[in-house]
């Protein structure tokens, strides 16, 4: 345990100077986040900060992996998948890259890590093809899902914090020792990086950020895939995360909207525009993923054979509370 508490704070300390020196580095040349017609921000401000965390948690991964070595190829995957999404990330950050270019990788990562997990007969549930295409997808919506949550100042690496350090809580004992590791550390970066990105923020994670991090988790996720209950507690905690952008696309497509047109709907967008501060949503996501998301995903692990039914439970929870806050935000706008 001692051990874990200083890779978090070594963690902290690294993010929290890097990302000063990148920021000074990032205004230099020019790479900033341009204010749109999207943007919840009324000034142009330096992005791609998450190339620190991932530098650090990467840089962590590999010194772990060579030394202690890699009780799953899934490990290495885990490794070289984040490795190339947060370089894909960092060249739109810089260049703007298309669409497509950045849907090929993404597609490229999710299809290793699902093969390595088929090859290594990872999955409890045995080679069942529908498991594994279920697991591919997952792995590309998690990416994308993290990414739309990188809109609001201090929402994602907060989230990240409490997400990554819960579910290394969680999986100690469970899963393999370098992915705990890694989730310390990326608890322990993003709380470093928080400085900088609270409201109002100084930087921004930028894709280079969001890509890393929702990889991680998707990866988090195939590592605990040999026990099929801690597969549904460490996904009880990225309920909260995933909710919004999960039930803002059914919303859309249910709508018959542009699903993939860039727009600010998201109920944390909507909470903004109506007034509510970046910090007052952060620390409402944050509070919702503590004190309920966490204590499900405790239940669940101490009752393996009910995590299935208690994380339905979460989803209905995050639905239920999405969809009152999506209707009492349109009453206002209708009765303003």
């Amino acid at each position: 345990m001692r051990t874990y508490i200083s890779l978090f704070f070594f963690a902290a300390v690294f993010t929290l100077i890097g990302t000063g020196i990148f920021r000074y580095i990032a205004i230099r040349l020019k790479i900033v986040d341009r204010v749109n017609s999207r943007s919840l921000h009324n000034e142009d401000k330096p992005r791609g900060g998450g190339l620190v965390i991932a530098l650090c948690v990467t840089g962590a991964q590999i010194y772990i992996l060579c030394v202690l070595g890699a009780a799953s190829s899934v490990l290495w995957v885990w490794l070289i998948g984040g490795l190339v999404l947060a370089s894909v990330g960092l060249m739109d950050d810089v260049t703007d890259l298309s669409e497509k270019i950045r849907l090929v990788v993404q597609v490229a990562c999710a299809c290793l890590i699902t093969l390595t997990c088929w090859f290594e007969g990872t999955f409890e549930f045995g080679l069942i093809t529908g498991v594994y295409i279920t697991l591919f997808l997952f792995v590309i919506w998690c990416i994308n899902a993290v990414n739309f949550m990188d809109g609001s100042d201090g929402l994602l690496a907060s989230q990240t914090l409490i997400v990554s350090s819960s579910m290394a809580y969680l999986a100690h004992g469970k899963m393999p020792e370098p992915g705990v590791t890694s989730l310390v550390i990326l608890g322990g970066a993003s709380a470093g990086f928080i400085y900088w990105n609270w409201q109002p923020a100084k930087i921004f994670l930028g894709d280079v950020g969001s890509y890393f991090i929702g990889f991680q988790f998707a990866a988090a996720i195939c590592l605990s895939s040999s026990k099929f209950n801690l597969t549904f507690v460490l996904l009880i905690m990225l309920t909260p995360m995933l909710a919004d952008s999960s039930l803002t696309i059914m919303r859309r497509a249910l709508g018959r909207e542009e699903i993939l047109q860039a727009h600010r709907t998201h109920i944390y967008q909507l909470l903004i525009q109506q007034g509510k501060s970046h910090a007052q949503v952060a620390l409402y996501l944050g509070a919702l993923s503590v004190f309920v998301y966490l204590p499900l995903a405790m239940l669940a692990l101490s009752n393996p054979g009910d995590e299935i039914a208690i994380f339905a439970v979460g989803c209905l929870a995050a639905t239920i509370i999405w969809g009152t806050i999506y209707v009492r935000i349109k009453s206002k706008e209708r009765m303003a």
